[in-house]
């Protein structure tokens, strides 16, 4: 399959006026060409894009009336006065494969311009129905076994689709199957991986909170995280610390001693403490910062690159918040912990350029994507 040329990509007869059946058909063979990401957009192929490269899956385009039944489909008959209002959507879309397996899509609903006229574009991240495991994810055996805290809070880090969700949801895999009388909850937006086919360890289970399907709350995720407070967990997931009421919220879980999780998009490890910081007023700024990093027990920075075998490779680079670590950041100054943070990172964890080096040296990345790293680090 030559995915560079989507000329030469075997494309699916997606016939006019077509049914939910035939749409169904259509995400089926984008899952199976391995298509990370479907989009559906007014007077365009659908497209997809596999290992990077955005390849055609259908010849011809869709016209603007199709585009909105698909987004009937996927969410309903208001979707179209959703969009017209202004908003966008955020759902998932689940499709029976066969008796036994099914696989599910993240859905994006957004209206904008198309050519000379109004239009929608429909992006569909594919998921598994279940979380990979860590070792399918190779995940390295450090930071797998720090994805299981007694407390604190786990943060993984990244661009948007560096597979940040996919580790996090591999590490509560981990727990739910090898540790008894586990509670875990999660707050998600949307729930993109499913934990019901596991073989749960004894007294251990789940239950997932899609926001804001499930729980409606003009604070969305830090009304969840105190709402798991009131239900007494083990464990809390929450899909993203993105504003300052969710981090504030996300501290606070980790401080009465639950074990939290969340992702943040950042591009390194002081940047992730800097980022989630510089959410608040400047005069609570120290604050925060010692409570941060008072219950920090582990980051993870993930970044997706092209392997030599035409997909993609994690690189991951972690530090594990020990009580040696954790007293040396408390001692100085805020300002100057973000800095001190990368320097521990370089001595005793693993930066993104050490795991680029390693990844290099064992033939799984070309040369000139190691080559960026070390040149993003000079």
């Amino acid at each position: 399959m030559d995915t560079e040329n989507p000329n030469k990509i075997a494309k699916f007869d997606l016939p006019n006026n077509f049914t939910k059946e035939e749409f169904e058909k259509l995400l089926i063979y984008g899952y199976r060409m391995n298509a990370s990401d479907i989009t559906i957009q007014t007077e365009q192929p659908v497209w997809g894009e596999v290992h990077e490269n955005l390849v055609h899956l259908t010849s011809r385009v869709l016209l603007d009336y199709e585009v909105r039944a698909v987004a009937a489909m996927l969410y309903g008959d208001n979707a179209a006065t959703n969009i017209s209002g202004g908003g966008d959507i955020d759902t998932d879309y689940w499709v029976k494969v066969d008796r036994a397996n099914r696989i599910g899509f993240r859905v994006n609903i957004t209206g904008g311009l198309a050519g000379k006229s109004d239009g929608m574009q429909i992006t569909m991240r594919a998921i598994p129905g279940l979380p990979h495991t860590l070792e399918e994810l190779q995940v390295e055996p450090e930071i797998a076994e720090a994805l299981n805290p007694l407390h604190g809070l786990v943060l993984v880090a990244g661009k948007t689709g560096s597979g940040k969700s996919s580790t996090l949801a591999a590490g509560i895999r981990k727990k739910l199957e090898t540790i008894p009388n586990r509670k875990v909850i999660t707050y998600e937006s949307p729930i993109e991986f499913r934990y019901d086919g596991l073989k749960l360890a004894n007294s251990s289970f789940i239950f997932q909170t899609e926001i804001p399907k499930h729980l409606q709350h003009k604070s969305g995720f830090a009304y969840g995280v105190r709402n798991a407070l009131r239900r007494a967990p083990k464990d809390i997931l929450v899909g993203e610390a993105r504003d300052r009421e969710t981090i504030e919220a996300v501290i606070e879980a980790a401080l009465t001693g639950h074990v939290t999780y969340s992702t943040v998009h950042a591009d390194s490890i002081s940047n992730t403490i800097s980022r989630m910081v510089m959410k608040f007023p400047e005069d609570s700024r120290d604050g925060v910062t010692y409570d941060l990093i008072s219950v920090l027990h582990l980051i993870v920075v993930q970044e997706l690159v092209p392997s030599v075998d035409g997909k993609r490779i994690a690189l991951r680079e972690y530090f594990i918040f020990d009580r040696a670590s954790k007293k040396k950041l408390l001692a100085l100054k805020p300002v100057n912990i973000p800095r001190a943070v990368q320097e521990m990172v370089e001595e005793r964890g693993q930066t993104l350029l050490a795991a680029a080096t390693r990844a290099y040296k064992a033939g799984l990345i070309a040369e000139e994507i190691f080559m960026k790293f070390q040149k993003e680090a000079a």
